[in-house]
């Protein structure tokens, strides 16, 4: 158990992102959610609060990733 532990907090991922990064990139032609034809929201959670939110703007990667996230798997 120690030696999860140490893993996770040595990075701030279990599963490595940059797939899901190039995927985005690669196949969705803005960068950014306001850029986005129709309005895009992605939905999230406050990891502490429980609470739910949305984004709404700024980059569109960004927010796609976090999306995906396992929290219960990031460090604090």
């Amino acid at each position: 158990m120690r030696a999860l532990f140490s893993f996770l907090w040595r990075r701030d991922f279990l599963i490595p992102h940059d797939g899901i990064q190039k995927l985005v990139d690669d196949h969705i032609p803005y960068r950014n959610l306001e850029d986005a034809k129709l309005p895009l929201h992605i939905v999230t959670t406050d990891i502490v609060s429980g609470d739910s939110g949305r984004a709404v703007e700024g980059p569109l990667a960004e927010a796609i990733v976090a999306s995906t996230a396992i929290p219960g798997a990031f460090a604090r």
